[in-house]
């Protein structure tokens, strides 16, 4: 499935898979189920009149369209699982989501669960009974035998989960474009008796309530996709198309259905049968009567199993929040689905099957439903009101909530009046939850007679000394009312976690951070002016101590940017050997980023031996320009030297032996349950806030956005070779260090394309006005010796011109922006490192997250020092 929303703390989550379709099967899938099959008999019983129905119908498919709108501003704003319960939570605080938790938990869930398994019972069991009421009992276990079967699926595969939802959703739509059919044609051939007359009925307000209680409880379901917002793909895009492409298809759909039933079946049948569809199939297919139920059943399977994924999710969320137990929380690392959440969800509905009166269950919960989402709606104008910043990439005309909210208010106040009973159980419900939250929440408040015990001075126990004893709490102001000022820790710089010269300022509240501040500029030493007084070549030297892990790399970008000032093409070989070296300074970088982060969550052997692997990286470095870490091997129009004699074949023998070390470490690290723990849901990130930030390279790819300079937009040659560009799916540390290694494969893959095709030929370009002459030159040649000297003391002029040049290095885009003046010194620099914006996402990032897990997400955003300050 997708991933459901990814703690703190490092619990274990699913992965983020559910599509546009999968979304718009939820919402249809969970919508049609029992309903359109069962609440035409409520509708029309309340109302008495076949117009008042249809219309009531259609007013009942707008209200849950403007309910999913304002749910989709909700979601998008607000981009965790857990639906009303996290919308109320953001805006109210943790006691009305307490209450809207187990209200969901003890009625609202395992009563529509019920309701919809009890459907699934009638309509199976029917057939088998057509000239009186079914057996009660048989009814009931087949709901129960429904349960348990979609509850186990649910335990053992999110797979299976999806495609018995994407199976029945078709099945269900397949029964209900044949009814709608048989309908019409049944209209077509005369039987128009029911519209005759069509608006005598009965209008009285309690009725008409409980009548848009039946019909909206068919369209129930509509805000269930919000239940895994953070488990779909691009929710910013997805969740607002899955709500227009479902909404409108179902308020048409569940309109035209009632119509035919209208046509087929009598006044005297809708209202005395439950099972209509039963009825309609009777009296229009004979002896095939029988597909109908067949197909109904089949619907009704779909929906319980919809209800009961969201349902398990929602109590998830609610686990990890500390208002239910932690068990709820818990995840199957292999099968990554919620199986104690499933199981005790499924408990609660079978509890419920003590009764099979499918009106009474709708009447007991609806109250409490729509009190609930009200609460989510009035939350998201409270929002507005107090969060004006707060992102919206969704946001609604204001008349769309007020219009939803009268008429959730009609709809809760007119039954409290006309149906007090089934009120009263809903509310008598809500109460004792509010009583359990005091009780026995997560806010305990002591009470005078707990305090007492404490009184006196505890050093001075003896009955002397106790009339100096002084009462530390006098019973009139309760310690929980006291005002706590939250903790400030100084993280850094000299913290060998910091991963360099990084000092963060951290917010706390108990072991969570709630603020992260990082200061900077240890290492400024002004390298943009620097390069500005000094010539083009001798600037080259200076990007080594920028990304001092990746120094290859840098240089290539800046000579990339000097040659697009000037024009010049490099040879093939020198492209190619460029293309080698950045790719052993991405090997170099992701080592060590590896190591690094596996050393912070406590691996002390994969370390070695990536820094083993890292060391003879530097060793070929060493062979090629006489340097392991200020290499200065770039040129303006190609290389310094060329390779020297063995050294492709000893690059060749490192590749195979690297890709070995890979595969033993990924053995060990990879699916290593400790290593996981600490990782997964660390630091995540979307792609729209990656995008936002200005992330680029493994930042911005482990979010699922496909971007790379390499393929984008090529140079040296990069478009010759063939390599794939590897993406993660929820932005997470654990899903940066699985992208760090594929990316580590890919450059192993491109080294070895290089290594059998770099081609023979010279390694500098042939421009005398940029290329120093070579040394036999020197030797034979006074002239050749005069320009030599100049280009080291005078340098060469640049043309007037303005460029930029982007490259991908290992840990993103470096960006380079000159401007030549005509002159042998460049008049600006400006260089966009990529550290500098990933060290600012730690805005986003840090909050909520536990102190010891800030280590791992500097880690894994690998951040360079001298990249941030410059």
């Amino acid at each position: 499935m997708g991933e459901e929303i990814q703690t703190e703390d490092g619990t274990v989550t699913l992965k983020r898979k559910i599509t546009l379709f999968n979304g718009v099967g939820i919402i249809i899938g969970t919508i049609i189920g029992s309903g359109i099959f069962i609440s035409p008999t409520g509708v029309y019983s309340y109302t008495g009149s076949v117009a008042a129905s249809l219309l009531i119908w259609l007013i009942c498919g707008l209200l849950s369209t403007l309910g999913a709108l304002c749910y989709a501003e909700l979601g998008t704003s607000i981009a965790r699982s857990g639906g009303d319960y996290a919308y109320i939570y953001t805006a109210f605080g943790p006691l009305p989501a307490f209450l809207r938790m187990w209200i969901a938990l003890l009625i609202i869930r395992p009563t529509t669960q019920a309701i919809v398994a009890l459907t699934f019972g009638n309509y199976v069991v029917k057939p088998f009974y057509p000239e009186c009421e079914p057996p009660e009992n048989a009814v009931k276990l087949l709901a129960a035998v429904c349960l348990c079967i979609l509850t186990a699926i649910n335990c053992i595969s999110v797979r299976w989960t999806m495609r018995i939802q994407d199976v029945f959703t078709t099945s269900k739509l397949l029964a209900l474009i044949v009814i709608i059919i048989s309908g019409f044609y049944y209209i077509g051939i005369g039987h128009t008796e029911n519209f005759q007359n069509a608006f005598e009925g009965k209008y009285g307000a309690g009725d008409i309530a409980l009548a848009f209680y039946s019909g909206l409880f068919a369209f129930g379901g509509w805000n269930y996709l919000n239940f895994v917002t953070e488990e779909l793909q691009d929710p910013y895009k997805n969740l607002p198309r899955a709500i227009w492409i479902a909404m409108p298809m179902v308020t048409i759909i569940y309109v035209l259905a009632n119509l035919a039933y209208f046509a087929v079946v009598t006044k005297m049948e809708m209202m005395s049968n439950p099972a209509v569809a039963v009825t309609f199939g009777d009296r229009l297919f004979g002896s095939w009567s029988w597909v109908i139920p067949i197909f109904v059943a089949l619907s009704t399977f779909g929906g319980v199993n919809g209800v009961l994924f969201t349902s398990a999710r929602l109590f998830a969320t609610g686990a990890q929040e500390g208002h239910m137990p932690a068990f709820f929380s818990l995840f199957h690392i292999e099968k990554q689905t919620p199986i104690p959440s499933l199981i005790f969800t499924c408990f609660f509905s079978l509890l419920m099957l003590t009764t099979s009166n499918v009106f009474d269950l709708i009447n007991y919960y609806s109250q409490t439903l729509w009190l609930s989402v009200g609460a989510s709606v009035v939350g998201m104008l409270w929002l507005r009101h107090t969060k004006p910043d707060l992102p919206r990439p969704i946001r609604v005309n204001l008349a769309i909530p007020f219009i939803f909210l009268f008429a959730i208010a009609c709809l809760v106040l007119i039954p409290v009046v006309t149906n007090p009973k089934d009120t009263g159980i809903g509310l008598g419900f809500r109460r004792n939850f509010r009583t359990g939250h005091r009780l026995n929440g997560h806010r305990w408040a002591p009470d005078p007679l707990f305090m007492k015990q404490f009184e006196g001075v505890a050093i001075y126990p003896t009955p002397e000394m106790e009339k100096y004893a002084k009462v530390i709490y006098d019973g009139r102001v309760k310690p929980i009312e006291r005002k706590l000022k939250n903790m400030w820790l100084n993280f850094g710089p000299q913290h060998p976690a910091a991963h360099g010269v990084l000092r963060l300022i951290l917010e706390l509240d108990g072991e969570y951070v709630l603020r992260a501040d990082p200061h900077i500029g240890f290492l400024h030493r002004a390298t943009e002016k620097l390069m500005e007084n000094k010539h083009y070549s001798q600037s080259l030297p200076f990007m080594d101590r920028l990304d001092y892990v990746s120094t290859m790399a840098n240089e290539v970008g800046y000579a990339l940017a000097v040659e697009k000032l000037l024009n010049i093409q490099v040879p093939p070989r020198a492209q190619a050997i460029r293309v080698l070296m950045s790719e052993l300074s991405r090997i170099a970088n992701h080592l060590l980023n590896i190591s690094g982060t596996v050393l912070d969550a406590g691996g002390i052997s994969p370390f070695f031996w990536m820094c083993e692997e890292r060391e003879k990286i530097y060793e070929l470095f060493e062979r090629v320009c006489g340097a392991r870490v200020h290499n200065a091997y770039m040129r303006v129009g190609g290389v310094c030297q060329d390779l020297p004699i063995g050294f492709l074949d000893d690059v060749h023998e490192f590749c195979m032996k690297l890709g070995e070390r890979c595969d033993e470490t990924e053995d060990v690290v990879t699916g290593n349950r400790l290593y996981y723990e600490r990782t997964a849901g660390i630091g995540a990130v979307s792609a729209h806030e990656a995008i936002d930030m200005g992330f680029t390279g493994p930042m911005l790819r482990s979010t699922g956005v496909k971007w790379d300079l390499r393929i984008s937009h090529p140079y040296n040659g990069y478009e010759m070779y063939d390599f794939d560009v590897p993406v993660g799916t929820f932005g997470d540390s654990y899903d940066r260090h699985l992208l760090r290694l594929m990316e580590l494969r890919q450059s192993l893959r491109i080294i070895n394309q290089v290594l059998d095709t770099i081609p023979e030929g010279e390694i500098r370009t042939d421009d005398s006005k940029v290329t120093m002459p070579t040394r036999q030159e020197m030797k034979t040649s006074m002239e050749a010796l005069i320009h030599h000297f100049k280009l080291c003391t005078e340098g060469f002029n640049v043309p007037p011109g303005t460029t930029y040049s982007a490259t991908e290095c290992p840990k993103g885009e470096l960006g380079i922006y000159m401007v030549a003046d005509g002159t042998s010194k460049p008049y600006r620099v400006f260089i966009r490192p990529c550290s500098y914006l990933h060290l600012a996402g730690l805005a986003i990032m840090g909050p909520r997250m536990l102190l010891a897990d800030i280590s791992i997400l500097i880690a894994t955003i690998d951040i360079v020092f001298g990249d941030v300050d410059r």
